[in-house]
């Protein structure tokens, strides 16, 4: 499914979805550190999708043409926030008593 020559491709959407993700986000951090992850991982992915959806649907033929289908860009950045956050969740134990 993630061959390593799309894994760039792949990073290149994640990043596209990171600003707006980062962005709502970061408005929930001043109710909690913990909001921020959930916020993160849920609302913040989900409203970068549908920004996908509305403004950059053309995009999605340049990675269709890589064979790599618009569910797999979306689980890919799933499961990419569900790894950042577990990591920032573990340092953030260690640093914050």
């Amino acid at each position: 499914m993630w061959h390593s020559k799309n894994l760039r491709l792949y990073f290149e959407f994640y990043k596209s979805t990171l600003a707006i993700n980062l962005f709502i986000s970061l408005i929930w951090i001043f109710n909690s550190l913990g909001t921020f992850f959930v916020s993160f991982c849920t609302f913040g992915l989900l409203a970068a999708f549908i920004f996908k959806e509305y403004y950059r649907k053309n995009d999605y033929f340049f990675y269709y043409n890589t064979h790599i289908s618009r569910n797999s860009l979306f689980l890919f950045c799933f499961i990419t926030n569900l790894f950042v956050c577990l990591i920032f969740k573990i340092l953030s134990y260690e640093i914050l008593p």
